[in-house]
């Protein structure tokens, strides 16, 4: 499952947009892939934060699956 509208930020915007954390979609909505748009497409450094999303996402995947197994 791909879950767009990741942000480490913000809760959403002033659309009706909500955002949730790597941390949210990997343990509560079990995805498979994270999409990151406005994070670090209006960061102030695109590339160091594309860097902090990839890692962040990382992290909140393997500790989804450490979880999974402690839980089994």
């Amino acid at each position: 499952m791909f879950t767009p509208g990741v942000n480490l930020a913000d809760s959403g915007d002033g659309k009706g947009q909500q955002y949730n954390t790597p941390e949210h979609v990997f343990k509560n909505l079990h995805t498979d892939f994270i999409i990151v748009g406005r994070g670090i497409y209006k960061a102030a450094n695109a590339e160091e934060a594309a860097i902090t999303y990839k890692n962040e996402g990382w992290k909140a995947y393997v500790n989804s699956l450490e979880k999974k197994v402690i839980q089994s």
